[in-house]
């Protein structure tokens, strides 16, 4: 599904029905700012990322809002 690029498309629609851009898949780094300070994170041993915590995710994210200047 990743390979075909349908993923990129649907995840485009999406984007354009909440009023976003239409050419954000195309170039989400103009209006994705880049970060000031970037770490790498390695993983400590093989796998796959079986299930994710979203909306701690997400709300990490509104914190980290909270502290910037």
């Amino acid at each position: 599904m990743l390979d075909n690029g349908k993923a990129a498309e649907v995840f485009a629609r999406m984007v354009a029905a909440q009023n976003g851009p239409t050419d954000f898949v195309e170039n989400y780094n103009k209006y994705l700012p880049t970060a000031v300070l970037s770490k790498p994170v390695f993983a400590e041993k093989a796998g796959f990322v079986t299930e994710m915590d979203t909306r701690a995710l997400g709300m990490s994210v509104c914190d980290f809002r909270r502290w910037s200047p």
